[in-house]
């Protein structure tokens, strides 16, 4: 279970009934509007009876939702060749939804790209807004809330997610970390032998490994600049980072970005990462504990 937002927790602590029964989660991550959805449902339907602990990740409800099996927790999404939410589904999820969820349980339902419904979808979706079932939250996920009929828009509240990336796989950031750390311990030795170890052992994965780097990167830079802030809110949450003085971490990640483009011209990808080591070394580099 991903790390819950700020926004996703106020919803939560608010309270059940104090939470629209209709959101319009607006981003222009796809994902990460769908993690949050997925949040706020675990959220809600969590077995942790410390609130504050929610979701746990661990219990039956928070393993279902995270595999798409809990019975109260569903997605529609566009099909077809013009890529449309069409009417059948919707009238397909009111029927879902009529029913009544066991006692202690929310029904959450995710629209996720909700602007590719035509104006007959919306308004067939507008009697659910108008006369929701009981224990039920609707989530428009849309990078586009514009698009939406007026009379949709004014029945949901808003929340704006902006432009925040979910943060790359842990296995990446751990091999930046040890990367980097071999390189302050070993120096110039350790450039070839990380260089070529990630090379092997990443392959056509390589680039998940530069976006790694470049995301360890830019919380430093954040954290840097502004002391105590976190970029996106996720650095808080790291076991480890990244640290240099703020000049050193901008040339790092402007290095990053010369070996990303190097490596969409397949240039040699060995060569790629010797240079841009090298150049981490003389950087200095080096990684905080702690986050």
């Amino acid at each position: 279970m991903s790390p819950v937002s700020l926004a996703v927790r106020d919803l939560g602590l608010a309270g059940r009934q104090k939470i629209s029964h209709a959101l319009i989660f607006k981003g222009n991550n796809p994902q990460v509007l769908l993690e949050e959805a997925e949040s706020l449902a675990a959220f809600l339907n969590c077995l942790e009876e410390e609130t504050s602990s929610r979701p746990c990740g661990s219990c039956d409800h928070c393993r279902q939702i995270k595999s798409a099996v809990f019975p109260y927790w569903l997605t529609i999404a566009p099909q077809g060749a013009a890529g449309l939410i069409q009417i059948r589904q919707i009238r397909e999820l009111q029927v879902k939804l009529a029913g009544k969820a066991p006692a202690g349980q929310v029904k959450v339902a995710a629209l996720l790209d909700a602007h590719r419904m035509r104006e007959e979808s919306q308004n067939c979706l507008l009697k659910t807004l108008e006369e929701p079932p009981e224990d039920t939250i609707l989530l428009l996920l849309t990078d586009r809330p514009q698009d939406l009929l007026p009379t949709v828009r004014s029945r949901c509240q808003l929340i704006d997610f902006g432009s925040r990336q979910l943060p790359p796989a842990q296995t990446e950031l751990d091999l930046v970390l040890d990367v980097v750390r071999a390189l302050e311990s070993q120096g110039y030795y350790a450039v070839f032998d990380k260089a070529a170890f990630v090379e092997g052992s990443r392959k056509k994965r390589l680039p998940e490994f530069l976006a790694a780097l470049e995301f360890l990167l830019r919380e430093s830079l954040v954290s840097h600049l502004s002391p105590g802030a976190a970029a996106a809110g996720l650095a808080e949450n790291l076991p480890a980072g990244l640290a240099a003085d703020g000049r050193k971490l901008l040339t790092a990640l402007e290095e990053v970005w010369q070996a990303g483009y190097f490596l969409e011209r397949n240039v040699n990808a060995l060569l790629i990462l010797e240079n841009l080591f090298l150049k981490i070394n003389k950087l200095n580099i080096r990684v905080t504990e702690g986050g």
